[in-house]
């Protein structure tokens, strides 16, 4: 376990004295093209410390309150899953959620990886433009692992995986701006446009990069890729609800959920406009526009329609199923944007 956490943590000690100042000639394609493959940190959500602080009982850290603390955490929540999966290779099942990752190392060990994390420079954003991108980028994370939880339970699938799915699309995204800070640190010039051009430049490499060199499981790497696209003839229904999570999440909050009734996702899952409609309100509180302006003739066929159909949302049983069904369909992919 010692060698373990060392592995794990090496880049993580506090770093002393100033950044070092950037070479001449060096630009910031250049840099982020040397950082892209070496780096493995990136801003927090939470405050570790006191998350930590909030987990201990009489009797040592509590698991279960140290889990519920860090869970909404990408950038932990990948490194505990990496580690786990590390810790457990003889056991040949693959850890793909923070509560499964506690259960193998333990939360003693959770809480001192997350703490040499929290550690790390990049961990905590003292640029306002850099911490405002990165609040918007935890907020759509949040809101995508939500809904997948939620379609998951309503489907009947393992929700907390497809929690930690929705809640990882983001992983590249925060490398990026950890390195962004770094640049700025040594010297280096950002403004907006430069932060958005980076973004979308290098977040998906940084993302690719990050999953390939943690070996996050395979599965987990598809349901994350799936909140973008999924390119096969072949849908899991888990697929199918990580993808339709994300489209809900990116919804803007004038846009109507009747726009995604027709996509693969929710056909092939065989969800109506009101099942969508209500599981956008039981997640965000928000009355889909469908149902404040007047509806045209074919909105009004497709919400009628559903009027004496259960509600799945109600439906939904506690435990989630084993294993999910496959389905398959042989015309084309679900298109989203590229993963990050």
């Amino acid at each position: 376990r010692q060698r373990l956490e060392g592995l794990l943590l090496e880049r993580s000690a506090p770093v002393a004295g100033a950044v070092p100042a950037l070479t001449p000639g060096l630009t910031l394609t250049k840099f982020l093209d040397k950082r892209r493959d070496i780096a493995d940190g990136a801003p927090l959500f939470v405050d570790v410390a006191t998350a930590v602080t909030l987990s201990q009982t009489a009797s040592g850290i509590d698991a279960a309150l140290l889990e519920q603390e860090l869970r909404n955490d990408p950038h932990i929540t990948a490194v505990l899953i990496a580690a786990a999966n590390t810790a457990a290779q003889h056991l040949g099942k693959p850890i793909q959620t923070m509560g499964g990752a506690l259960a193998i190392l333990g939360p003693v060990q959770g809480a001192n990886i997350a703490s040499g994390l929290g550690k790390k420079r990049m961990a905590v954003l003292t640029d306002d433009a850099l911490l405002a991108k990165a609040h918007e980028l935890w907020t759509l994370s949040q809101r995508t692992a939500d809904y997948a939880r939620i379609l998951g339970g309503m489907l009947e699938l393992d929700a907390e995986r497809c929690f930690c799915a929705g809640l990882l699309q983001s992983l590249g995204d925060l490398a990026v701006l950890g390195c962004l800070q770094e640049w700025l640190l040594a010297g280096g010039h950002l403004d907006e446009q430069v932060i958005g051009q980076s973004l979308e430049q290098y977040s998906a490499a940084f993302g690719s990069a990050l999953r390939t060199r943690w070996r996050l499981p395979l599965e987990l790497r598809e349901l994350i890729a799936a909140v973008y696209q999924y390119n096969t003839g072949i849908y899991t229904r888990e697929v199918l609800a990580m993808n339709l999570a994300g489209q809900m999440a990116r919804l803007g909050e004038e846009e109507s959920v009747t726009t995604l009734v027709k996509t693969k996702s929710a056909k092939l899952l065989k969800l109506s406009v009101g099942d969508l409609q209500r599981l956008r309100k039981k997640l965000t509180g928000v009355t889909d526009p469908s149902l404040l302006r007047p509806l045209t003739s074919e909105t009004e066929v497709a919400v009628d329609a559903v009027d004496d159909e259960p509600d799945l949302l109600d439906l939904a049983p506690e435990a989630p199923a084993e294993e999910p069904a496959a389905l398959e369909d042989p015309a084309g992919a679900v298109q989203g944007p590229p993963e990050k």
